[in-house]
């Protein structure tokens, strides 16, 4: 028969705790075939224990190759012995290894969650067949603190056999049993042996070397005498599994890791609900801040733009410094409203509004024997309503109608009409209107919403709103006749800035020298609003920011404090096949529930709150009505934040998880 296990020129060296070198095999060599018991003994400190992680893969030798199943760890990388060690090794330990909060069927089944080519329904089959065999069938609902130390030795011997495992290494297997339940397992052993199991056993029980075919007894890191009880006889072919062929999939590997996560996370659910309130608290204050910074920001910059800021305003007067050598094809007086501003209208095609203006100040409005005075006249079309800070309150608009018919109909402030009609209905009534010496009626069809300003000379509720071309020719002196200026208001994609430069040098190069012209826009002012509620957004996100980031160092902190709980879990689940990158996974995906579990219950209450508080301001504030307000880009952020927190607050855990090694967590639990 072949060698199942060969040892060649073995070392081993390790550190202790004064970090003095310490040896215990040098130039090792064993053989051990395929169907053979071997049985190691030696009294404690000769390397026995040692000798079985070497064989399993848990220590790296310091020098020399141990092949087993024809694979060298020398030759081989972590997660392939990890595989390895999953398809082909079944470990034993003396003190069992179970997990308590797994029932004994899920005990047994603990190697599979490591192999992605395993077939979960097959492998409960088989679960049920050892569990028959080691006479625990009716124990598989049951838990490990329920169960005897002679049961639990059986179930751990079922786990190392749940993957077909051609090899056994048993670390003690009878050391803390009686001797009944010791006897059942040297016959559970004996019959694992006649079906081809390949068995190396460390031990000091007697029974157990006398029922083994070769006895080896060590004694400081060498074989000191070796006896065969009986010829290795002929025995049923062991079945060496490939473990290579296949490689390990990604996708089995997270989906596992989820549901080993949800499962830890599930049987900790105080401690989880705990740690969550960190992560709820500052998802809820990133998502409320964005929110509510975005619709505060919104409501700023749209009473703004209801003030007519962003509107550009333009210039245009004759140049009476012209100079006769100046030769100008067009000459310059006024703006005409089909030459210059039609034209305008067209080239540019980023203009939504343009309105010609006229104005009058020094008037005085009068109805019934009371007046007004410091009345200003505002002289429009239809379009450039809509670019005035004012808005409609009772009446109608200025409509097209009006504009073609020049017609004496007027809009007018608040103030206007309190003064002068009181209790009364101001629409359909006439007005007089007195403009130096210059005296018309118009007709009120509109009265305006009251409305500040710190104008002291251009105030909205003492504004009378006109046809522009009835204003013209109702004042009657040639300056309100002509059209020195006019307003535009270009669409959100366009800087007002550059549009305003571009109209300047449009009429420069249409008039030349024969005009002055120039325009104004106060999208500066906006640009500065902009920028400063901006950074007050980001003041808030990164103070809501601070709040995420403590609640996840709370989930960090608890990962790390689980780990030290859970040595035993982890490194059972290394000792099965469980591989540093399946450790890791599982360990970031506890923290990715976690956080994501907190973030979405985060996400809602943020809603509720910023829904309640926005509903709340509408009852105090007149001009606020309430709507559903949400805001996606502040959903997006909230939502990364939550996967970036979970994967940062679980990578620390996760290395460490990764690093753990076996030996030291078996032991130190």
């Amino acid at each position: 028969m072949s060698s199942l296990i060969e040892v060649k020129n073995l070392s081993f060296t390790y550190r202790s705790k004064d970090r003095a070198p310490v040896s215990i095999f040098k130039d090792f060599n064993l053989s051990i075939e395929e169907g053979d018991w071997v049985s190691i003994m030696g009294p404690s400190g000769t390397g026995k224990s040692t000798l079985l992680y070497l064989l399993s893969g848990l220590l790296k030798v310091t020098s020399g190759d141990v092949t087993i199943c024809h694979h060298t760890f020398t030759k081989l990388n972590d997660e392939q012995v990890s595989h390895l060690r999953n398809k082909n090794i079944g470990l034993v330990f003396q003190q069992f290894y179970l997990l308590p909060k797994l029932t004994i069927l899920e005990n047994i089944l603990l190697p599979i969650q490591y192999d992605p080519s395993a077939n979960i329904e097959e492998k409960k089959e088989k679960a049920h067949y050892w569990a028959q065999k080691m006479n625990i069938l009716s124990l598989l609902d049951s838990y490990p603190r329920e169960l005897s130390g002679g049961q639990q030795q059986r179930v751990s011997i079922a786990r190392s056999l749940i993957m077909d495992a051609n090899i056994i290494l048993a670390d003690e297997p009878t050391g803390s049993l009686d001797e009944e339940s010791a006897h059942q397992i040297i016959a559970i052993f004996r019959l694992l042996n006649e079906m081809g199991k390949t068995i190396v056993v460390i031990t000091h029980d007697q029974q157990v070397a006398e029922n083994a075919r070769r006895v080896i007894s060590l004694k400081n890191g060498t074989i000191e005498k070796e006896k065969e009880n009986r010829p290795l006889g002929k025995r049923a072919k062991s079945n060496i599994q490939e473990v290579f062929s296949l490689a390990e999939e990604t996708p089995h590997l997270i989906k596992d890791s989820l549901l080993l996560a949800f499962n830890n996370l599930r049987s900790n659910k105080l401690r989880s609900f705990l740690n969550t309130i960190g992560i709820i608290v500052g998802v809820a204050a990133v998502s409320s801040m964005l929110t509510i910074g975005s619709f505060v920001k919104d409501k700023i910059l749209d009473s703004f733009q209801s003030l007519g800021a962003g509107n550009i305003l333009v210039y245009g007067h004759p140049n009476f410094d012209e100079k006769a050598e100046d030769r100008n094809k067009l000459k310059f007086l006024s703006f005409d409203e089909e030459s210059d501003l039609a034209t305008v209208k067209r080239v540019f095609k980023e203009i939504k509004l343009i309105t010609p203006n006229v104005n009058a100040y020094r008037v005085t409005a009068a109805h019934g024997g009371l007046q007004v005075d410091d009345v200003v006249l505002k002289g429009t079309n239809v379009q450039g309503q809509f670019l005035s800070p004012s808005i409609l309150q009772r009446g109608v608009h200025l409509s097209p109608a009006h504009l073609k018919n020049q017609s004496a109909v007027c809009i007018i402030g608040a103030n206007i009409a309190k003064k002068l009609f009181k209790q009364t209905d101001p629409l359909h009534k006439v007005i007089n209107i007195t403009q130096n010496q210059t005296i018309f009626t118009c007709l009120v069809v509109g009265v305006n919403k009251s409305k500040s300003s710190n104008s002291n000379w251009d105030q909205p509720d003492n504004r009378i709103i006109l046809p522009y071309n009835f204003l013209m020719k109702a004042v009657g002196e040639q300056w309100y006749s002509l059209i020195h200026s006019f307003t535009v208001q270009v669409d959100g994609s366009a800087d007002p800035i550059k549009v305003s430069k571009s109209l300047e040098n449009f009429f420069r190069l249409k008039y030349g020298s024969s005009g002055n012209f120039r325009s104004t826009t106060d999208s500066v002012l906006l640009d500065k609003i902009n920028s400063f509620l901006t950074l007050f957004n980001f003041m808030l996100i990164a103070m809501a920011m601070i709040s995420l980031g403590i609640g996840g160092i709370g989930i960090t902190n608890m990962m790390l404090i689980s780990i030290s709980e859970r040595l035993k879990e982890i490194g059972l689940s290394k000792a099965v096949g469980a591989t540093n990158k399946a450790m890791r996974y599982q360990m970031l995906a506890e923290s990715l529930l976690l956080c994501t579990f907190s973030g979405f219950i985060g996400i809602f209450i943020s809603f509720v709150f910023y829904e309640t508080a926005l509903y709340v301001a509408t009852n105090f504030v007149p001009d606020l009505s309430f709507s559903w307000f949400i805001n996606w880009p502040a959903m997006l952020v909230s939502l990364t934040s939550i996967l970036l927190v979970g994967l940062l607050s679980g990578l620390i855990p996760a290395l460490k998880a990764e690093k753990l090694q076996v030996i030291e967590a078996l032991r130190n639990e």
